[in-house]
């Protein structure tokens, strides 16, 4: 049997987003004619090897990429590094007679150099992403023979031709069959069985705009004081995350709010809550959306970016004109107050990612991009 033989570049140690679609499309690989040569960082090396089964060759590459307000010689250590990483990677593509390099974000692309002056070896960049900034887009438009767009909200920023195709992501909607609440969460905090979990889950970073889930929970226990607030995710920006703390604190809301950090099984957490909101602004696609909706939760969310494109507003959730706190906390206000209307919400969720965004067309779709010419 004929093999496709594809390299797949990934820079970052950390476990988000990215992390969780690229491990979703390897662990549904079982049966597909493909050779997967996977180079990353040896942190995340480890956590792959525990989590797919699939046969994958692992090359240790541990990629970065250009941090701003660097000093001199960073720049000048960082640019011999890449040199050195391009060779090494051009060399393996051609040891390994490799037909195609996928980018799992454009972080990776300047690792493609050599590749794209001396080889004809395709580079296919997927773009998860905002890409607002020129050099961005270049990057993307001249570095890459193709593009995948995680959304129509993120192509649209980078090109309206063929030679960018939109994939949505995907989740395992049977890993959250049997999940029902068992009200650990409650238990840990103390909190009583009838209090109600409403969660907001991402980096803590300016652009997911958590200040607004915090303006959204002073005014929500004005009405409404059984429910208790979760900031569910680790912090990429400490100045922001100081302020969040501030914010919190001038508003007399910590009997209210935990902030748990960094959260592996992001899962774990999710089938606790009873409500998820998403204040992110421009968010190119919004992953945990869908694992609430596999999770039958329903989410009360900012209208733009590639949130439209997941949520029905008033079937499968409710989407908010940005910025409107008092608009989100009236739907948020009508969820808690009505059961019935939250299941028959999280069921519809539910149904909805089953149908349109789960893990096995996502890595149908995935693989036939990256092996058809």
């Amino acid at each position: 049997m004929h093999l496709n033989k594809v390299l797949i570049l990934h820079s970052s140690n950390g476990y988000g987003g990215a992390e969780k679609s690229l491990l979703e499309f390897l662990q549904n690989l079982n049966g597909y004619p493909v050779e997967i040569h996977l180079a990353l960082s040896s942190q995340l090396e480890k956590l792959f090897k525990e989590k797919v089964e699939a046969q994958i060759h692992f090359h240790n590459f541990d990629l970065f990429y250009l941090k701003k307000h660097q000093s001199i010689k960073y720049y000048f250590r960082s640019l011999f590094y890449l040199l050195i990483s391009n060779y090494k990677i051009f060399e393996l593509v051609n040891k390994q007679n490799i037909r195609t390099v996928y980018c799992n974000t454009f972080r990776t692309l300047p690792y493609c150099l050599l590749i794209n002056l001396l080889n004809k070896t395709r580079v296919i960049c997927h773009c998860r992403d905002n890409s607002s900034s020129k050099s961005t887009l270049q990057l993307i438009r001249y570095g890459s023979d193709k593009s995948i767009a995680v959304s129509l909200f993120i192509k649209q920023q980078i090109a309206s031709d063929n030679r960018v195709t939109v994939i949505y992501n995907g989740v395992n909607t049977r890993h959250y069959s049997d999940s029902k609440p068992s009200g650990w969460l409650h238990r840990s905090l103390g909190l009583s069985p009838n209090i109600k979990l409403i969660g907001n889950i991402g980096q803590i970073v300016p652009w997911k705009n958590q200040t607004d889930y915090v303006l959204a929970a002073n005014e929500l226990i004005k009405t409404y004081t059984n429910v208790h607030f979760f900031l569910i995710g680790g912090s990429a920006d400490d100045d922001y995350f100081k302020q969040l703390k501030r914010q919190i604190h001038s508003l007399s809301l910590e009997s209210y709010f935990t902030l748990t950090g960094h959260v592996e099984d992001v899962k774990k957490y999710i089938v606790e809550l009873d409500i998820l909101l998403h204040t992110a602004i421009n968010e190119p696609f919004g992953r945990v959306i869908i694992e609430a909706g596999a999770a039958s939760k329903p989410v009360v969310a900012y209208n733009s970016g590639g949130v439209p494109e997941i949520i029905r507003n008033g079937e499968t959730g409710f989407l908010v004109q940005d910025k409107d706190i008092y608009q989100m906390v009236e739907f948020t206000t009508l969820l808690l107050n009505n059961q019935l209307l939250r299941e028959s919400i999280g069921r519809a969720a539910r149904k909805l990612v089953a149908e349109k965004f789960n893990s096995k067309d996502y890595t149908c779709k995935l693989y036939n991009a990256l092996t058809n010419d």
